[in-house]
């Protein structure tokens, strides 16, 4: 599942870029055309795939130091990993912005507009996690009662 992230990631910085820039200012369509669809939809792209990255990074993170053996219960490890998402997708944000604000001190402030995209993408990430978590260990349960009833039946 943790392959799949990544698409869902770049996939949901694509709509999201689109949604801005269809329901975004007028003259910036009119003036840009094509090659400005274009460029927000390729910048949504690497930007989702980076928070994707960040929330892969942020529950592998966290699973591997509270459940190194993988002895907590399944709820426990779904938790554990949408906290982990959550945390790393909103954390690659919170440094974008807080990078920005030192370089550009005197530029436009977007460290708040970050803070409030971090917001989103923490909020993405716990629900995308979940959903490929909890299928991961409902898969990994089910293979290991598959396993038992064989076992049953061979020996």
């Amino acid at each position: 599942m943790v392959a799949l992230a990544f698409p869902v990631g770049g996939l949901g910085g694509v709509i999201l870029a689109s949604l801005v820039y269809f329901g975004g200012n007028p003259d910036y369509r009119n003036q840009g055309g094509l090659s400005a669809f274009m460029y927000l939809v390729g910048a949504g792209g690497l930007l989702g795939l980076g928070s994707a990255v960040g929330a892969v990074l942020g529950a592998t993170l966290i699973l591997l130091v509270c459940d190194r053996r993988l002895q907590r219960s399944s709820g426990a490890r779904i938790g554990l990993g949408v906290v982990g998402s959550a945390a790393g997708a909103a954390a690659v944000w919170v440094i974008v912005g807080v990078m920005d604000n030192a370089l550009a001190p005197t530029g436009r402030p977007w460290l708040s507009t970050s803070l409030m995209v971090s917001g989103l993408a923490a909020l993405c990430a716990a629900g995308a996690a979940w959903l490929m978590i909890g299928l991961t260990e409902r898969r990994a349960s089910s293979s290991r009662q598959d396993r038992e009833r064989i076992g049953a039946w061979s020996g």
